[in-house]
């Protein structure tokens, strides 16, 4: 959830690329994901059409690390297709129909295609 493919990294990483090729300066300084995604699609195309997804699912990722360790007491994530919890379920409003395993993975998949459309030179 922090390293892989459409992981937390690679979604702050996006941010950092597109704030330096787009002319860095002080309206970035220490905003969080969401206000400087938010910013950044203002002035990229593709950006802004997937901006409501993206911060979605940050959240999400976000979210499960911080439930993850809450729950195990571990900072390395390891979920395994058999993980599963109530506390993560509810707090994700994850459906019925899907695991934790396969939500979090189809959420990393959705990131990497997505990233692979705004920025194909980093992520294609």
């Amino acid at each position: 959830l922090k390293n892989s493919s459409g992981a937390l990294m690679d979604l702050q990483f996006l941010l950092q690329y597109k704030i330096l090729i787009n002319s860095f300066n002080e309206k970035f300084i220490g905003k969080n994901f969401k206000a400087t995604i938010e910013q950044l699609s203002k002035s990229d195309k593709i950006l802004s059409q997937h901006l409501k997804k993206l911060k979605s699912n940050y959240e999400t990722l976000f979210k499960s690390i911080l439930i993850y360790q809450l729950i195990t007491g571990k900072k390395s994530i390891v979920l395994t297709k058999n993980f599963n919890s109530k506390y993560f379920e509810r707090n994700l409003k994850i459906a019925k129909s899907k695991n934790l395993f396969e939500y979090l993975s189809q959420t990393l998949e959705e990131n990497s295609k997505i990233l692979k459309q705004i920025s194909p030179e980093i992520f294609g």
